[in-house]
């Protein structure tokens, strides 16, 4: 394989990264998310396989968790103003229940609900990045979208984890070959809102901001699975969730240091 072609082929995989940014951001107002927001509750609508395998993923770990994760808190992330306001019609309701999937790529709300994908959405990206290397016969890579990690192959990749009080500063946890780490933290989303400070972590049951001085990491065989379980860890503060030992993952939270 020439230079060119190694060049070419690690392109396409970020090409792939902003592709998935394209269809699944919440912030763009003409994407494919943006669309179904607007339009499941009135009808059925036809979504990228891509986002539909989002939504599927989503699901199960929604479903697995008994509702710890659930990417319906867009609603409480406009009203906190971390996601613009544009679906009007769109309730306070955070309940993922309210979306059906359907065949054929099909999606329909039965509830006024709004679909945010930032907890899973970049490490799918993460891993059509790595499964699109692979494919082109690259054996050892790594693709790192900023607190979504994976490594492809039996090289070793230092990972290092910020200081939750002092974001600036890092440390070395170990090594990772073959697998994928996420970490989610509330360190540099924290603002004041209404006399009260906020993250864009939020607890589906309570519709509370998480803002604790720890972050959360998981180890596990697929980017978007350590994306979701991270926002499980966070929610449950539970490092032995049964949802982790069900998918192979491990958490590891991180205190000041």
């Amino acid at each position: 394989m020439s230079e060119v072609d190694v060049h070419h082929i690690i392109n396409r995989a970020y090409a792939i990264i902003q592709d998935v940014q394209n269809i699944m951001s919440f912030h763009h107002a003409e994407s494919e998310l943006s669309r179904l927001n607007s339009n499941a509750y009135q009808k059925i609508v036809t979504v990228h396989p891509w986002l539909y395998q989002v939504l599927c993923r989503a699901q199960k770990i929604y479903q697995y968790t008994h509702g710890l994760f659930d990417c319906t808190v867009a609603s409480k992330l406009m009203q906190l103003e971390y996601l613009p306001v544009r679906h009007r019609h769109i309730s306070q309701v955070i309940d993922q229940s309210a979306m059906q999937l359907l065949p054929d790529n099909q999606v329909r709300f039965l509830q006024p609900i709004a679909i945010d994908l930032g907890g899973i959405a970049k490490g799918f990206a993460v891993d059509l990045a790595i499964h699109w290397l692979n494919q082109r016969g690259i054996k050892n890579a790594v693709v790192n979208a900023g607190g979504d990690l994976r490594v492809l192959g039996q090289m070793n990749e230092q990972i290092c984890i910020r200081n939750p009080n002092r974001p600036s500063e890092v440390k070395s946890i170990g090594l990772l070959s073959n697998g994928a780490i996420a970490t989610s933290a509330s360190y540099f989303t924290e603002k004041t809102w209404q006399g009260k400070k906020i993250s864009h972590l939020i607890h589906p049951f309570t519709g509370e901001s998480i803002v604790k001085n720890i972050s959360f990491s998981v180890i596990a065989s697929q980017a978007w699975l350590a994306d979701a379980l991270t926002k499980v860890v966070a929610t449950s503060l539970n490092t032995n969730h049964p949802c982790l030992a069900k998918f192979g993952a491990h958490a590891v939270l991180t205190e000041s240091f």
